[in-house]
């Protein structure tokens, strides 16, 4: 079972030692018992007799994932036919883009799903009310945890995750069709395409999954090693301790691919690959490095010419369009702005006179504070 599948099987009053399986750590959480994962992905709150308080599940939450029958992304229509028994908070917060809808479960904890204008849930949040904290603050680097795609053990759950997430929060409903293209039906000619053309704004689980699949060829590989640029790395001396948060996958990921190319695992050699060429124009490697240091994290063996097919001549082309998008289609903003392009025909009603009242009031206050953008 995945790590999120493991996070959305959390629920208030349970131990703190489930959540630190969960997340494969042996580790406290800071003063205020607050937990992060992934920036809000996913929160949580210890009380001071270690059990878990409350659960949040946020809008970078894998949207594929059940949380008592309920699921983030999901329209406030299916949220108001849900046995659960919903029903609207009085009063909305600061900045009012946001309506909460509420129920208590048989369990005694309190369930607020935050929904927007467009009625799409953005939030859940399962509260046990009457629980006591430690005081300390949420927002800490020391609260923080980061699940990335190598805290798996099984890619192909990684790949769910990954999907789930990027579906809703992004917009991105194509991609549902591309991971089941390139986990399933694709040959290693289409790995190669894929990774040849990947957008790495959209997440570095496909590559890392190609990369690791046994039918990899040497020029896929090489391909992403160098797409990474591995020549940033050098300064750092292969320390991981000492590269920044921004640059940990790529770490990570080109270090994977030299350790399997020197372990020969790639043994598929059919398609073209020029070395030489991108050493010196994708490495990215400074003009004054050490030379041992870039033999190190680029070794000769992985700056050969490798004869065979060109791109040109790989098969199996990525069927965006089967998915209703094509590269370099523009997203368009609207649909960008409100996440998935779902609507429900219910939405939550407007702000009142109050409502707005207020508004205005805290903008300059809030306008301060940097919470207007």
């Amino acid at each position: 079972m995945g790590i999120f599948a493991e996070l959305a099987r959390l629920r208030p009053m349970m131990p703190f030692e489930q959540l630190k399986r969960a997340i494969g750590r042996d580790w406290r959480p800071p003063a205020g018992g607050w937990v992060l994962i992934n920036g809000l992905s996913f929160s949580a709150r210890v009380d001071v007799e270690d059990k878990i308080g409350q659960v949040s599940f946020g809008d970078d939450f894998p949207a594929t994932l059940s949380i008592e029958s309920l699921h983030v992304g999901m329209t406030l229509d299916e949220l108001m036919v849900s046995p659960l028994g919903f029903a609207m908070a009085a009063g909305r917060r600061y900045p009012f883009k946001l309506t909460d809808y509420v129920c208590m479960n048989d369990d005694g904890d309190q369930i607020r799903a935050r929904v927007d204008e467009h009625g799409l849930v953005r939030r859940i949040e399962m509260t046990h009310l009457g629980r006591t904290y430690s005081e300390g603050p949420q927002f800490t680097k020391e609260a923080s945890v980061v699940v990335s795609a190598w805290d798996y053990n099984d890619s192909a759950e990684m790949m769910s995750d990954w999907v789930g997430s990027a579906t809703f929060r992004h917009n991105q409903e194509h991609l549902v069709g591309f991971s089941q293209w390139l986990t399933t039906e694709a040959t290693s000619d289409g790995w190669h395409r894929a990774a040849c053309e990947w957008n790495w704004d959209d997440g570095i689980e496909p590559l890392l999954w190609i990369i690791r699949q046994k039918g990899c060829e040497k020029a896929t590989a090489l391909n992403v090693f160098y797409l990474a640029r591995p020549g940033q790395l050098v300064d750092y001396g292969g320390d991981r301790t000492k590269v920044p948060g921004y640059l940990l996958d790529t770490f990570d990921l080109s270090g994977e691919i030299r350790r399997r190319f020197l372990d020969r695992l790639y043994t598929k050699s059919s398609i073209a690959f020029d070395g030489p060429r991108a050493f010196r124009d994708d490495s990215y490697a400074p003009e004054n490095a050490d030379a041992d240091a870039l033999k190190r994290d680029i070794p000769k063996s992985m700056r050969v010419k490798i004869a065979g097919r060109a791109l040109s001549e790989v098969g199996d082309p990525i069927p965006w369009e089967a998915w209703g998008h094509e590269i370099g289609d523009p997203i368009p903003w609207e649909a960008w702005e409100h996440g998935s392009r779902r609507r429900s025909k219910l939405v939550p009603p407007p702000l009142s006179a109050a409502e707005i009242q207020e508004m205005e009031r805290v903008k300059p206050t809030a306008a301060k504070r940097n919470l207007i953008r």
